[in-house]
């Protein structure tokens, strides 16, 4: 099993990878934490002043490199946040509750796979903590198959030609890197 599987915050995928990968830790992509709360807060009937504030704390305590420290700026963002209130889809309707009450209920739940100081050093992850690469990786992929593909492609020839568009990608980074180092030599 991998040391750690990075996703988004889509409760079946990991459900099935906790199951599937039992010694794998699941952590999620910080760029779409970041993105998903920021989302969440834009809802507070608050000044735009107070929700950049807002943003500012929790981005804090998603980056905090110990506990002491996030334990620290979580007390200041509970102070900043009371009172606040956000906008919720509930099973019925569009409701608002507290944001610490949103926040504890949704985020405190789940520290070990968001916040920096409890996911840090883990193995097979390197500095990574967003997969947008990897899904603008896809989205390359995508595109290409569509330029060059009419309709309906088979998985044979999409793999294919997903293969050969990889490796031209490759060559052309081993192309621009050699180049790199020959103009390094040649300042020698």
């Amino acid at each position: 099993d991998p040391g750690a599987i990075l996703v988004d915050k889509d409760f079946t995928c990991i459900r099935v990878l906790n199951e599937v990968f039992t010694n794998s830790r699941v952590i999620l992509c910080l760029f779409h934490v970041l993105k998903y709360v920021v989302g969440v807060i834009k809802t507070a009937v608050v000044p735009q002043e107070k929700k950049s504030l807002i943003n500012v704390g929790f981005r804090s305590l998603v980056y905090a490199h110990n506990e002491k420290l996030f334990e620290t700026r979580l007390n200041v963002w509970y102070s900043d946040i009371k009172d606040v209130e956000v906008r919720v889809a509930g099973s019925e309707n569009i409701k608002y509750v507290s944001l610490r009450s949103y926040f504890d209920k949704n985020w405190g739940s789940c520290l070990p796979m968001w916040t920096f100081h409890l996911r840090k050093n883990l193995p097979g992850m390197g500095d990574e903590n967003t997969n947008n690469r990897i899904e603008r990786a896809f989205g390359l992929m995508k595109d290409h198959l569509k330029l060059y593909t009419s309709g309906e492609v088979s998985i044979y020839d999409a793999i294919i030609r997903l293969t050969k568009w990889s490796e031209d990608q490759l060559k052309a980074r081993y192309t621009v890197a050699q180049r790199h180092k020959m103009q390094i030599y040649d300042h020698d």
